[in-house]
C-alpha cells in the first residue's frame, strides 16, 4: 500500500518541499530494484527466504521514514535508493515464500493470489491515504 500512496502523492509532496525533478527518484528506485532482485534471488535460495523478508520490510521501513523527512532532491533520491531495494527484496522473498510452501499442483493459484493482493494493496495505497 505504502508504493501506491509514494506514486499517488510524491509529485504533490516534492513540490510542498521545493524539490526540484521528483521523476528522478524513480528512475533511482528502478535501477535499484534492478539490482535487488539481481541480489536477493539468489541469496532467498542459500539461506531460507524468511530470513530475507525483515531486512528488506526494514530497508523499505526506513526508506518510507526517510522520504517523510525529506527537503532536498538528493535525500530524496537516497530514499528512492533504499526504498527500491526494500520493495524488490520483499517481493522477490515472498514469492520465494509462496513458491517453497505450496505444492505444484497449487503453485498457479498460489501465484495468482499473491500477485492480486499485491495489486490490490497497491491500488488501494493511492485511494486510502
Amino acid at each position: 500500500m505504502a508504493w501506491g500512496a509514494v506514486t499517488a502523492f510524491l509529485l504533490k509532496f516534492a513540490d510542498e518541499r521545493a524539490i526540484a525533478n521528483p521523476g528522478f527518484f524513480y528512475t533511482v528506485v528502478a535501477f535499484s530494484q534492478v539490482g535487488s532482485r539481481a541480489s536477493v534471488g539468489w541469496l532467498a535460495d542459500r539461506v531460507k527466504p524468511a530470513y530475507t523478508v525483515i531486512p528488506a520490510l526494514c530497508f523499505g521501513s526506513v526508506a518510507l521514514l526517510m522520504l517523510s523527512a525529506t527537503h532536498s532532491q538528493p535525500m530524496l533520491l537516497a530514499s528512492g535508493l533504499l526504498y527500491g531495494l526494500g520493495l524488490a527484496s520483499t517481493q522477490t522473498s515472498i514469492v520465494a515464500l509462496v513458491v517453497g510452501r505450496v505444492t505444484p499442483r497449487g503453485l498457479g493459484a498460489a501465484m495468482a493470489t499473491y500477485t492480486m493482493a499485491w495489486d490490490v494493496g497497491l491500488v488501494l495505497g493511492g485511494v486510502v491515504f
